[in-house]
């Protein structure tokens, strides 16, 4: 059972990496695009596709961590709205 606690812990402390590499990631990605645009009159195109995946991949890992830590309010009208597969998945996911 111990080791069970510490292979989740570790996995939480990856998916808290994941999100701050994501976020540093999005915002650097941001920054560079605004010099870019306006400092060198040349901006970046794939900035946006790069600065929304990580926006998106950030969401859904900070979902599952606050689902994890029982930041109850807000997750429980979002589980209780979506009840059927949705709510399997997350539940299932977060278990890990």
């Amino acid at each position: 059972m111990k080791t069970l606690k510490s292979i989740c812990r570790k996995m939480a402390d990856i998916e808290r990496l994941i999100c701050c590499v994501l976020l540093v990631l999005m915002l650097s990605v941001c920054f560079i695009s605004v010099i870019m645009r306006y400092a060198f009159n040349s901006p970046l195109v794939w900035s946006e596709e790069i600065i929304l995946t990580c926006l998106i991949w950030f969401g859904f890992s900070v979902f599952l961590l606050a689902y994890r830590m029982t930041a109850t309010l807000p997750l429980r009208g979002f589980i209780t709205f979506y009840q059927n597969r949705v709510n399997f998945f997350w539940i299932w996911s977060a278990t890990f």
